[in-house]
Formats: structure tokens, C-alpha cells, sequence
């Protein structure tokens, strides 16, 4: 229980970091450091920095489609996977998806329900 828990907030920690070392990288270019310097010093992928400085990615986007569940909707389900399996009952992907699904069902009644891809609980 304690390794899934920090998985979860080792995760979560990676994608901060990495957020402000390409913040910090792209603030540099600005003020005038070469984009190789930058992307070396931040150990950020050198095209994703100059895809960034040049504009053809804008700040903060994210490709694929919009997510399901909220972050807390996510903590929810993670805390329940928690609780689960130390009682005898870990949660199969199917539950798993069903239970995300009536999630999404209670948050926007009447709403359209995307529908989860086969691998969709890898990346949960």
C-alpha cells in the first residue's frame, strides 16, 4: 500500500520538476542564452525548448483529448485502489474503468461519456 502511495507522489513530483525546468530554460532564451546552453544547463530535449521559443508549441498545451476525471476524481480513485487491496479486494481494470466511468456519470449528469481506451489504466 505505502509503494503505491509513493509511486503516485513520486509521479506527481517528477511533473512539477519538469514543468519548471522548461519554465526556467524558456525565461533564459529570453533574456538572451542560446537554446543549446539552455536546454544543457536544464536538461530539457533542445528541440522541445526551441519548438517553444520559436512558438510553435504554446505554454501549457497538451496534446490528446481533454481528461475524464478531475485531479481530485484521480486521487479519489487512487486512495480507493488503496483501501481496497489490503482488504482482500484489488481492483481488476475493468472495475477500475467501470468505477471511473460512474464517476464521470455522477460529476455531469446528462453529459457525453468519452469513452476509455484499452490502456487507459496504464497511464491512470
Amino acid at each position: 500500500m505505502q509503494y503505491l502511495n509513493q509511486l503516485y507522489v513520486t509521479a506527481r513530483e517528477e511533473e512539477a520538476v519538469e514543468g519548471r525546468g522548461h519554465d526556467s530554460a524558456l525565461e533564459d532564451c529570453e533574456r538572451g542564452m542560446p537554446v543549446r546552453k539552455a536546454a544543457r544547463i536544464h536538461q530539457v530535449p533542445r528541440q522541445t525548448l526551441q519548438d517553444r521559443v520559436s512558438g510553435g508549441v504554446v505554454h501549457g498545451s497538451r496534446s490528446g483529448g481533454p481528461t475524464m476525471l478531475s485531479p481530485e476524481d484521480k486521487n479519489f480513485l487512487v486512495q480507493y485502489c488503496l483501501y481496497c487491496a489490503p482488504h482482500g479486494f484489488p481492483l481488476t481494470c475493468p472495475i477500475l474503468a467501470a468505477f471511473a466511468t460512474a464517476l464521470h456519470r455522477k460529476r455531469h449528469p446528462g453529459g457525453n461519456i468519452p469513452k476509455l481506451g484499452k490502456t487507459w489504466w496504464r497511464n491512470f
